[in-house]
């Protein structure tokens, strides 16, 4: 027999793919299990793909070599190398597997070398204590009594023995009382943690959320709001074109309140600083605006206190946004000139059967046309000087009726081949042509 004395490998740190030195004999590579302990995750290794042994077998020592992905994953880990031996036994005949005595006896004495060294890191029972266990297992826990027995039960005080200073922390009611324990401190604010992150939405259980006030901030072209709070004064005169564009530290979709204390002008911007009524603001002392970072480096107005007074609006010289500029509006009205057109009266009703041009100054293609009718002799219950008024009607199938229409710089009144039909003595009876004159009223808006 040639096996000495088993000495099992040391537990090795990852720092080299290998060789790692196993420092006991085996018969084959098939005995060498490797085992990595990667913080809580335990991983089982397979032999030739994930680590080489050389050599194949070994009356004294070997090593083992780590696959470059298994360093790669696991460098910093631990290593445990072991031996598991295979205890065959077999039969010297002609047709059976022949193993030779020595062999299979060293096989055992490996094995019983591995089961010493296993049961020397087991918790063991004293020698007058039964190795009996309940037979409903599920749910006990197994640890040492108060008289340093192995005992198997239900956790409790009495079955479960911890250092005082556990006990204390066991016993604590709630969580500031353990952080205490612990030598933390009752946690009253987030300062330790500079990047807090919630797993759900914030419920603020009819609680106020308190915001800060930050340090008070000089109007400069580059507004330099720190992250000290969320409300701050902007102080001074000078116009203010951006803010924090340098430093970036606002992550986007911030939210900051500005109070100025002085007459400063914001500048718009189309992406720096973009202004409510797309213009500067000149804002006075006392102004409150709401700012929004939209993108990297750029902020955008979503509030502004500064209200018109009312002359302003009255005389739409107010340049301040609140829902609308005045002199927006004002410009909107100017520029939605009404002009007018009529036409001389012209004896007698339109030509029949024809399409009458008139020339008008309107400049542009009027929006309203009216035919006016005014009557000059009595006629079928009408007075001198009764009116009718008419836009277009037209009846295509009898060719009857009238249609007024017109372009940039001329009005035409269209006829039909019938008389000019009114309701007379419960029956329609035509106007007499030469007791009328008519015109057109138009209006253009431009």
């Amino acid at each position: 027999m040639t096996r000495e004395i088993f000495t099992p490998s040391p537990l090795y740190t990852i720092s080299t793919a290998g060789p790692h030195p196993i420092t006991h004999p085996y018969q084959d590579v098939a005995e060498i299990a490797c085992t990595i302990f990667h913080g809580a995750t335990i991983v089982e290794l397979v032999d030739s793909t994930d680590f080489t042994v050389s050599p194949s077998s070994s009356e004294t020592t070997g090593d083992v070599t780590l696959s470059s992905s298994i360093f790669s994953a696991y460098t910093g880990a631990k290593l445990l190398i072991r031996r598991i031996s295979v205890a065959d036994q077999g039969w010297a005949g002609k047709t059976a597997l022949e193993k030779g005595l020595e062999a299979q006896l060293d096989a055992i004495t490996q094995r019983l070398q591995e089961v010493d060294e296993a049961v020397a890191r087991a918790i063991k029972l004293p020698s007058d204590r039964a190795p009996e266990l309940p037979l409903d297992t599920e749910n006990l826990w197994i640890g040492f009594n108060s008289s340093n027995v192995l005992s198997v039960g239900i956790p409790s005080t009495t079955t479960l023995i911890t250092t005082p200073f556990a006990a204390t922390l066991l016993d604590d009611p709630d969580a500031d009382t353990a952080r205490v324990t612990l030598g933390a401190g009752v946690m009253d604010n987030l300062e330790d943690d500079t990047t807090p992150q919630l797993s759900g939405a914030l419920d603020s259980n009819g609680n106020p959320i308190d915001w800060s006030q930050g340090a008070d901030v000089a109007s400069a072209a580059e507004l330099l709001v720190l992250r000290d709070g969320n409300s701050f004064n902007v102080t001074g005169t000078t116009t203010i074109a951006s803010i924090e564009t340098t430093a970036n530290a606002w992550p986007v979709g911030s939210i900051i309140m500005l109070k100025f204390t002085g007459a400063a002008t914001l500048a718009h911007h189309a992406a720096d600083l973009v202004l409510l009524g797309a213009a500067d603001i000149t804002v006075a002392a006392g102004d409150w605006a709401v700012f929004r970072k939209y993108e990297v480096g750029d902020w955008e107005m979503v509030w502004f206190s500064g209200l018109s007074a009312t002359s302003d609006w009255e005389a739409g010289t107010s340049t301040k946004p609140s829902m609308c500029r005045p002199s927006n509006i004002k410009s909107a009205i100017t520029a939605q000139t009404t002009t007018s057109y009529k036409s001389a009266w012209v004896a007698g009703l339109p030509p029949i059967n024809a399409t009458t041009p008139y020339a008008h100054s309107l400049g542009a293609t009027p929006d309203t046309l009216v035919l006016v009718l005014e009557c000059t002799t009595a006629d079928l219950g009408f007075a001198l000087g009764d009116t009718m008024s008419f836009t277009s009607f037209f009846e295509a199938q009898s060719g009857t009726g009238v249609n007024v229409y017109g372009n940039a710089s001329t009005l035409y009144i269209e006829r039909g081949n019938y008389g000019w039909l009114v309701p007379y003595a419960s029956a329609s009876a035509p106007l007499t042509e030469a007791n009328w004159k008519h015109r057109l009223i138009v209006q253009a808006i431009r």
